[in-house]
């Protein structure tokens, strides 16, 4: 998970537009889906995550002009019925937000 999480960090993976980036969350998602989210689940836990499905949902389905349908296919892949129960949206000023991710990439 972690590997394709940098592939696309880097930058590797524009060149190749948004279905590759797609594609790249997808295969890393069962991992983590697999590795973290499932066993917490099984044991009772309330499990948060910072971006899941959602995130694909807008950033490469909406923004990036994805299909729906491809978008829900990778997805049904990707998560295997670990449907989050809730979403909860923090609305942040772009700057504000723009200014933080800057500093997390150490750019």
């Amino acid at each position: 998970a972690e590997a394709g999480r940098q592939v696309f960090l880097s930058g590797a993976a524009e060149p190749f537009g948004p279905k590759m980036e797609a594609i790249l969350f997808a295969a890393a998602r069962p991992d983590h889906v697999e590795q973290v989210i499932r066993p917490a689940v099984e044991r009772g836990s309330i499990v948060l995550c910072d971006r899941f499905i959602d995130s694909s949902r807008v950033y490469q389905g909406v923004t990036g002009g994805i299909d729906a349908d491809f978008m829900k296919a990778l997805e049904a892949v990707a998560i295997n019925g670990m449907m989050p129960d809730m979403t909860l949206i923090f609305d942040i000023d772009p700057v504000e937000g723009l200014k933080r991710a800057t500093a997390r990439r150490g750019a």
